[in-house]
């Protein structure tokens, strides 16, 4: 096992046990090894920038989960394309955050996005 995959297994054991600060702070972390693992382009970093972005909220730090959950979309939308279900995942998620501080406004101009936004605003 390597440092960062020890070090987020570590990040998910704090997290199972509440301690979501210390969680994100070792999260941040193996996210800084894995970029210069694989590089900043790479689907396991948009894995763990999406972990990381949802620490964030958990501990109340919206602008940073967004930032977060928002490279993580990026990278899974160049690297696995638009219509991935991590895409549509990460898709869900940022609409829920963006919900919860009213920030919610519609997602860059692709035809995947506009339609699941479109799908939500009509649901609500």
């Amino acid at each position: 096992m390597n440092k960062a995959t020890y070090m987020i297994a570590l990040s998910r054991t704090f997290e199972e046990e509440g301690d979501y600060e210390r969680a994100a702070q070792i999260m941040q972390s193996a996210v800084r090894l894995k970029e210069r693992e694989y590089g900043f382009d790479h689907p396991e970093l948009a894995e763990n920038l999406f972990d990381l972005g949802l620490l964030c909220w958990a501990i109340e730090k919206q602008s940073e989960a967004e930032k977060l959950l928002n490279r993580s979309l990026e990278i899974y939308k160049r690297t696995l394309g638009p219509g991935h279900p991590e895409v549509l995942e990460v898709c869900a998620v940022l609409g829920e955050l963006q919900l919860e501080v009213e920030t919610l406004v519609p997602p860059a101009p692709d035809q995947t996005s506009i339609s699941i936004w479109a799908a939500r605003m009509q649901a609500s």
